[in-house]
């Protein structure tokens, strides 16, 4: 499911931004850096199974494969294909 910052507010029973200005504070990024990271580690665990990209991309939560990609790359500096490749000659 889609995961967004006033739904995690409400629940918490806080306001949005003061659950973001916390949640900075105590772990140095914010909500949406910290879930993208968690994908992303998410992604690079489900890289090394014999899944397609676009199902790595669904299941990391990812709506959009193209944002996956792009996000991939930023936080790796390399496309989930190439990081693929590269764990599986590491392995060998």
């Amino acid at each position: 499911d889609k995961i967004n910052i006033p739904e995690i507010a409400e629940y918490c029973h806080l306001h949005p931004n003061y659950l973001s200005a916390v949640f900075r504070e105590y772990t140095g990024e914010s909500i949406v850096q910290y879930l993208t990271r968690i994908r992303i580690e998410s992604a690079q665990r489900l890289l090394k199974e014999d899944l397609p990209i676009s199902k790595v991309a669904e299941l990391s939560g990812f709506h959009s494969e193209c944002l996956f990609y792009r996000k991939f790359k930023e936080h790796t500096g390399m496309t989930p294909l190439a990081y693929r490749k590269q764990k599986a000659q590491t392995e060998v």
